[in-house]
């Protein structure tokens, strides 16, 4: 496992600044703020080598956990996080902007939405889409001192400044699908911590979201929890019905345990039902398993397994065939008889 190297901090005191408490600590989940205190607590012993299994441990959490909060804090800007391929690096904690400065860096961006916004709107064809906003109402947005906060923390969880297109859309999903702040910034962390950055994946998020009612964070967290076992079920046959606890629990694995994605779990089930016919959870748990210890990470790694189990296959049918050996049948086996038939003739004439 990759080790983390943590810089920063003043060493032998934990510092925590009052921006985090007043302005932070309170919209987070309970979970990152334990992550990021811990953090801030490794920063006492000066450029220190952790690992994301070791703050897991001490936090008794799942690993999958720790890479969420870890990717929340980055999105929120409090973390700048450094990647070697998929592992995590290095983490370096940013300095919090006190009250004046952050105020400050938050009106030269949002000036700058604003005028590339009033560019885009002068210069835009007669036919609008569908998510696109008037002037009048997004001046009033704009002057909305949550819409402010929301545009700011959305540009620090995609790490980036948004353009006039990603502004509207946020705009739209706000006013017009009726999401509230903290519903807005939740779909946001949702698809950042599943690496889904990308303005067009995160809108059609919302809509789904939308379609199926949702207006709050719990109601979401239970939608997305039936999105994520629902496939498990429909591969198995189980529809009309929630999946039970210890069902729960097996899907749970896989994903973060294991680290599987829905298609190759979905790929054990079926292989399941094509072995035994019938629903194990069990059975598709050994076949996981399995896959894991082989380095399976995605569905063309299948490929490779099952081309060399087929291999294997025919080198033990070769080898079983080459045992076999060659034997006459069991009636040839006894010792073969001659017999004198003019001898035999005579002695029956004699017995006459």
């Amino acid at each position: 496992m990759e080790r983390i190297l943590l810089k920063g901090g003043q060493q032998g005191v934990t510092v925590v600044s009052n921006l985090f408490l007043d302005k932070y600590m309170i919209k987070a989940n309970g979970e990152y703020v334990k992550v990021y205190l811990y953090l801030l607590r490794c920063l006492s012993e000066r450029d220190r080598e952790l690992s994301v299994g070791y703050l897991a441990d001490v936090l008794e959490n799942t690993e999958s956990d720790i890479i969420r909060a870890i990717k929340y804090w980055a999105g929120q800007g409090l973390l700048s996080v450094t990647y070697n391929g998929r592992e995590i690096k290095e983490i370096d904690i940013t300095p919090l902007y006190d009250e004046a400065g952050e105020a400050k860096v938050q009106a030269e961006a949002m000036e700058e939405l604003r005028k590339e916004l009033a560019l885009t709107s002068e210069n835009a064809p007669a036919q609008k889409k569908n998510r696109d906003i008037d002037m009048e109402t997004l001046n009033k947005l704009m002057l909305d001192g949550d819409v402010k906060m929301l545009l700011y923390v959305v540009q620090r969880y995609l790490e980036k400044t948004l353009n006039s297109t990603e502004t509207n859309i946020i705009l739209y999903i706000y006013s017009e699908l009726g999401f509230s702040v903290e519903l807005t910034e939740y779909l946001i962390e949702y698809c950042v911590s599943n690496n889904h950055r990308d303005m067009k994946y995160i809108e059609k998020v919302a809509l789904n979201w939308h379609e199926n009612n949702v207006s709050t964070i719990d109601e979401v967290k239970k939608l997305v929890s039936v999105n994520n076992f629902y496939p498990v079920l429909k591969a198995f046959g189980l529809s009309g019905r929630n999946p039970a606890a210890v069902e729960r629990a097996f899907i749970v694995k896989w994903k973060d345990e294991y680290g599987f994605d829905m298609d190759i779990i979905v790929n054990a089930c079926n292989r399941t039902m094509e072995a035994i016919h019938e629903p194990s959870f069990k059975y598709a748990d050994s076949i996981l398993q399995r896959w894991m210890k082989k380095g399976v990470k995605s569905v063309e790694d299948l490929k490779a397994i099952d081309e060399e189990h087929e291999k294997e296959r025919e080198k033990s049918a070769q080898r079983a065939a080459k045992k076999v050996s060659v034997t006459k049948p069991a009636f040839n086996n006894f010792p073969q008889r001659s017999y004198d038939y003019d001898a035999m003739e005579k002695l029956l004439l004699q017995r006459k």
